[in-house]
């Protein structure tokens, strides 16, 4: 009888250890299944790969302030503008260049750059910024001492929030020049305007 007992009761547990084993792999198993690996967000070698990202999570784009001078050319005034990232300083600057959106005028906000200005490039080297117009920022330029002061506080104040630049000096198609119209030194690197 004891006999009997103790070969029903190994089975019994042979049995429990069996089933505690299928139920372990069948686990394991499952987490290991391809569909459940989270995406790979690595960027793949070659031309025209995407990068598959997960739908549910928003894209993040960096905030950046850029200065527009007010409709008095008494200050500048900061708003909070998105970029891509990409290539922040040249986004910065086109972002000046196109001056502010009908919200920013409206809250008295103007546009320092004259028309049909283009950045040509911009350099960064230790700390120093060069960016390079097109001819019409010197053409196209109407405004006095108040102008050509707004204009450089606006880009040299926008793009030193940045913490790779310091300093800023001008050029107009790949030269130095003295001014925009005779009131302010431009041939210096220019460091933050502190009293705007």
């Amino acid at each position: 009888m004891k006999k009997a007992v103790n070969c029903r009761m190994k089975r019994y547990v042979k049995s429990c250890l069996m089933l505690v084993f299928v139920l372990m792999m069948s686990l394991v198993l499952t987490g290991c299944d391809e569909t459940n690996k989270p995406a790979d967000k690595s960027a793949e070698v070659g031309s025209g790969t995407t990068v598959k990202e997960k739908k549910n999570k928003p894209e993040i784009q960096p905030e950046v302030t850029v200065y527009f001078p007010d409709s008095m050319g008494e200050k500048l005034m900061p708003v909070k503008l998105k970029i891509k990232g990409e290539a922040p300083a040249r986004e910065i600057i086109n972002l000046l260049l196109a001056g502010p959106d009908e919200k920013e005028r409206a809250a008295g906000m103007t546009k320092a750059f004259p028309k049909g200005v283009k950045l040509l490039g911009i350099t960064i080297k230790d700390k120093l910024a060069k960016v390079d117009f097109s001819k019409e920022l010197r053409e196209n330029f109407q405004g006095g001492s108040t102008g050509e002061l707004m204009l450089a506080a606006s880009l040299v104040n926008t793009l030193t929030g940045s913490p790779e630049i310091k300093r800023v000096k001008i050029l107009v198609e790949g030269k130095e020049i003295e001014s925009l119209s005779g009131h302010l030194d431009l041939t210096e690197p220019m460091e933050r305007f502190k009293d705007f």
